[in-house]
């Protein structure tokens, strides 16, 4: 067994340690009285809690400890005390957090019945046992289907088995009657399942016959698990809004202020850092969805930071935008080719930042 799949198995089992970890220092908090180690003893908790939950997938407890951990913040760092509805903002969504890891946890083996819907189907060519995308799926709380025949897949599909399909596209040649099995559903009104392909390659061939099949996604092994939770989570409860980190990197502290200020008003959360040679606490801690990067510092510019981050695995998906006042083309490329996504050149209108960020 890899590394990665010995992470995915023994996770669940971490989570009651790190809740007690928390809970051990939550009552200081609905007092009233916030006693300052024991909110850091907190924080510290909820930041592993989201860390080790986003590398596996457990997308529900990820999405609690960022909220919580924001929240607390957003009082803690203006050096206010909680008000009663701030207290009980945080007892409910320390409750829905405790519940998200109960759901986690190992369960008695579950056996399919004729009568039971589920949250996910899945067919595939390994057993539900073996395999992490089933393993993550039920670590969330939803009931999975796990099956190896695509005949099967017909049958669910016709009795409204699900709200996703996983396939892997090794099946795409026994898929013809699924379209048809889908369009029924849609003429009879009834509730039809998003499709969800997984491949060894997304090439334009594969992804125009998906998209035949009336699926709308296909994800690229190897498959980011967190990635693909969200996906499913959002298919499965809509209209949760996404919540997502900036990391500003950028020396100049009126100007990180400013970002900082811009992004927030966007409904982004963000955590600007003026040391550079920080970074990587930042990115380890503030687990951001996207560092927006300033091009020249003292003690290391944004070129050797985007290398060093790009050494890291787990940093390797996050976007990386520079915000610089550079306009030589060559030094743009430069940047870029060091693994950054985009490039902004300053001053940079304020609804560009934004929608450069958003996008």
């Amino acid at each position: 067994m890899s590394t990665e799949n010995s992470q995915q198995s023994e996770m669940p089992a971490e989570l009651p340690e790190l809740l007690a970890s928390i809970e051990g220092n939550w009552p200081v908090l609905p007092s009233g009285i916030w006693n300052g180690s024991g909110i850091r003893s907190v924080l510290r908790h909820l930041q592993v809690l989201a860390r080790k939950s986003k590398q596996t997938g457990l997308v529900n407890i990820y999405e609690l400890s960022r909220t919580i951990d924001q929240m607390i913040n957003d009082v803690f760092e203006e050096n206010t005390q909680p008000d009663v509805e701030e207290i009980e903002k945080l007892n409910s969504l320390f409750s829905k957090l405790k519940q998200a890891i109960e759901a986690s946890r190992p369960s008695k083996t579950f056996v399919p019945e004729d009568d039971v819907s589920y949250d996910v189907i899945y067919l595939h060519q390994h057993s539900g046992e073996e395999d992490q995308i089933s393993r993550a799926i039920a670590n969330n709380g939803w009931q999975v289907l796990n099956l190896t025949d695509s005949a099967a897949l017909s049958v669910a599909l016709e009795s409204e088995k699900a709200k996703v399909v996983l396939i892997d596209t090794e099946y795409l040649q026994d898929m013809s009657v699924v379209p048809q099995v889908l369009n029924e559903l849609r003429l009879l009104k009834k509730s039809r399942p998003e499709l969800i392909f997984l491949s060894n390659q997304c090439d334009i061939e594969i992804r125009l016959e998906v998209l035949r099949t009336g699926a709308t996604q296909c994800f690229s092994k190897p498959i980011n698990i967190n990635d693909l939770m969200l996906s499913i989570k959002r298919i499965i409860a809509p209209g949760i809004k996404p919540h997502y980190r900036v990391l500003i990197v950028e020396d100049d502290e009126s100007q990180a202020q400013f970002a900082s200020s811009l992004l927030r008003k966007g409904e982004l959360e963000t955590l600007a850092i003026t040391d550079p040679l920080n970074v990587m606490d930042a990115v380890q801690g503030f687990q951001p969805d996207l560092i927006l990067m300033d091009l020249y510092m003292p003690g290391a510019n944004g070129i050797e930071l985007t290398q060093v981050i790009r050494e890291r695995k787990e940093s390797l998906t996050i976007p990386i935008v520079f915000l610089s006042g550079e306009d030589d083309l060559d030094k743009k490329l430069l940047a870029l080719h060091s693994g950054a996504d985009d490039f902004l050149t300053k001053p940079v209108r304020p609804q560009h930042l934004l929608a450069t960020v958003k996008t």
